[in-house]
């Protein structure tokens, strides 16, 4: 499983997707300092803010795209048999690659974290404190992982479809930002986007809303590997 993992992180290395995702966090990380800068806020409005705003339009489509990327390249640049001949039981590769994707997730969180954070550093540099760091760093990772569980019944969809991980940017947005009605709505806990600000305690919920936003989210996950 690690070998496989560290396959796909090679071949990504190759890819130009990587880098147009590090360049549209760090574009966008910018404009939401260049806002803070228009509008007053403090560095903890706009680090909350850059979360929030990252997780309903970014950060799911960047997952959804590069998780059905490296799922479905296998059949679109028919390597596929040379893997059977090996050879590795398709599950076992599927998850290796839906790993990877988390693992990614990850990273693409706490690039904008850093991001958002040195940009703050500069601009606000008084109202940085060692809680205000430690206390987002949390939140965005585990909102990088709950992205991750959201999307994953897309990214799981998605391969069906012949290029379908450029599709999958377009699914996962409207899915994303339908999660901006839901968040205001008594079915934030239940939808699967909104769920993830409560799986991260980013938003205030109770204990029953907290449980029921970690079976959305595993819901969610289950849904994908059925697919």
């Amino acid at each position: 499983m690690l070998t496989l993992i560290f396959i796909e992180f090679k071949k990504l290395k190759r890819s130009k997707i990587m880098y147009i995702s590090i360049c549209t966090l760090f574009l966008f990380s910018l404009c939401a300092s260049i806002q803070s800068l228009t509008a007053a806020y403090s560095a903890e409005r706009i680090m909350k803010q850059t979360l929030a705003y990252g997780t309903f339009l970014i950060i799911p489509a960047l997952l959804s795209l590069i998780g059905s990327y490296i799922i479905s390249r296998e059949t679109q640049d028919d390597t596929m048999k040379s893997l059977v001949m090996i050879p590795i039981k398709y599950n076992i590769l599927v998850a290796a690659k839906l790993t990877t994707t988390l693992i990614i997730g990850i990273c693409l969180s706490l690039l904008l974290f850093s991001f958002i954070l040195i940009i703050q550093v500069v601009i606000h540099t008084d109202q940085i404190t060692a809680a205000l760091v430690l206390t987002n760093l949390i939140n965005y990772l585990l909102q990088g992982i709950g992205c991750f569980m959201a999307v994953s019944p897309i990214i799981s969809f998605m391969t069906i479809f012949k290029n379908g991980h450029w599709l999958s940017i377009i699914f996962t947005e409207i899915y994303s930002l339908a999660g901006l009605f839901a968040a205001s709505s008594k079915y934030r806990s239940v939808y699967s986007i909104s769920a993830v600000f409560g799986f991260s305690r980013t938003s205030v919920i109770t204990r029953t809303e907290y449980l029921i936003c970690c079976l959305s989210l595993l819901g969610s996950v289950l849904i994908a590997w059925l697919i």
